[in-house]
């Protein structure tokens, strides 16, 4: 979270960036790991990381076999869209992951792969790059995120979120503070009886001597 406080200008920000991530991870197969350096590289480029975007980006990599590293490939073109400079690696990254960005952009734009190439140097041609792109997600992939949050591995991982959001609530409660108060007395006890303690151990050594 103090990553995100700096990244969103304030703690109040960052905190409520982090229950958005908490609450979108729980619904969908990605980790609050993932998310937040999602978060982080959207808000960096200077793109507002909003649940649509997510969505959006989320569904695509969702029809892939490798769902996070398709998610994080998306982010990264997304990121690099800003100011131009989306060239045809970060498409071909896509492409391999079984997203057929290459048939969306001639239907979208009528531009073939090497024109696409060309496009992409362009701030302007980069965001009508990703523009086609997201549109197209969102008809084809719509959903599929969903989906894929239903399978069990991922149905166990949100669980284990879960579960972890129940440990921290009962740490906000009390919790944490009687544990930090039982801490530091049994330190103060046990540093108040380090004669007795050089004893013991002297009478011990003694014992098995």
């Amino acid at each position: 979270t103090r990553t995100l406080n700096s990244v969103f200008g304030s703690a109040e920000a960052g905190k409520a960036a982090f229950e958005f991530i908490n609450d979108f991870a729980q619904r969908t197969p990605f980790d609050i790991q993932t998310l937040t350096k999602a978060f982080i590289q959207l808000r960096g480029a200077g793109i507002k990381p909003t649940e649509k975007l997510l969505t959006t980006l989320g569904n695509a990599a969702s029809v892939t076999t490798d769902k996070v590293r398709t998610f994080e490939a998306l982010v990264k073109t997304t990121q690099k869209s800003v100011g131009g400079g989306l060239g045809i690696e970060e498409l071909e990254i896509l492409q391999t992951a079984g997203i057929p960005v290459y048939k969306i952009l001639q239907e979208e734009l009528g531009k073939t792969r090497i024109e696409i190439g060309e496009v992409g140097k362009t701030a302007e041609g980069a965001k009508k790059i990703m523009d086609a792109l997201n549109r197209s997600f969102d008809t084809k992939f719509a959903g599929a995120m969903g989906e894929s949050a239903q399978n069990l591995s991922v149905l166990m991982s949100n669980l284990g979120i879960a579960v972890n959001n129940a440990f921290l609530k009962l740490g906000d409660a009390g919790l944490n503070g009687a544990i930090k108060r039982m801490i530091n007395m049994l330190t103060a006890a046990t540093n108040s009886t380090g004669g007795f303690i050089h004893k013991l151990g002297s009478g011990l050594a003694a014992v098995l001597d």
